[in-house]
């Protein structure tokens, strides 16, 4: 049973905070409104209202206000802007990363993070992951998929490993390690936002 509290980084009180840090601070100079910040964190708006309004309070997080709309971006000035950049981007990077960078990889009928950071993002207890599994399902260009790997292995400071299978051996579990892999934890990152 997943609790409360991240497996990704005990420091933190939700993997809902981890990904709504983590998609600031990956995007240093962007702006956020609240309601993509909801999006991407999963999390209603209020609840990332009440999150921002006490991180902007610590300093943690910038606002700026349009309108009625609130920008929200990393705050750059604080001074462990650089150690909270690390934590976010180890815990709760891969999901803030790779959803966008596989926008840019065109054959793809599915897509999962498994192994050791899909199981701690479910909630199983472990050593930090060290790397980051990604299961890609179609017929994707080999030069797209490298593009891809190399992107989000310098923006997630780690290796991304990807594997490639297609629709039909991925339907009919047409090897032992995709039996395997079916009943492992995995988490879906094609076409989220």
């Amino acid at each position: 049973m997943k609790s409360s509290f991240s497996a990704l980084s005990p420091l933190l009180r939700s993997d809902a905070l981890g990904l709504l840090m983590a998609s600031v601070y990956l995007a240093p100079d962007a702006e956020f409104t609240l309601s993509d910040l909801a999006r991407r964190s999963g999390q209603s708006v209020a609840s990332v209202m009440r999150d921002v309004d006490r991180l902007v309070e610590a300093e943690f997080l910038s606002e700026r206000r349009v309108g009625r709309s609130r920008l929200v971006s990393a705050n750059k000035e604080h001074p462990l802007y650089f150690q909270f950049s690390a934590i976010f981007i180890h815990s709760h990077g891969p999901l803030a990363v790779i959803p966008q960078l596989l926008k840019e990889v065109s054959g793809l009928e599915g897509a999962f993070i498994f192994g050791s950071w899909a199981s701690r993002y479910r909630g199983t207890a472990g050593p930090s992951p060290q790397d980051v599994d990604v299961l890609l399902i179609g017929e994707p260009k080999l030069s797209a998929v490298s593009k891809f790997s190399t992107k989000a292995s310098d923006l997630l400071l780690r290796e991304v490993n990807p594997v490639v299978v297609s629709a039909k051996d991925w339907k009919n579990q047409s090897t032992a390690f995709l039996k395997t892999l079916a009943k492992s934890e995995l988490v879906n990152v094609l076409n989220r936002e």
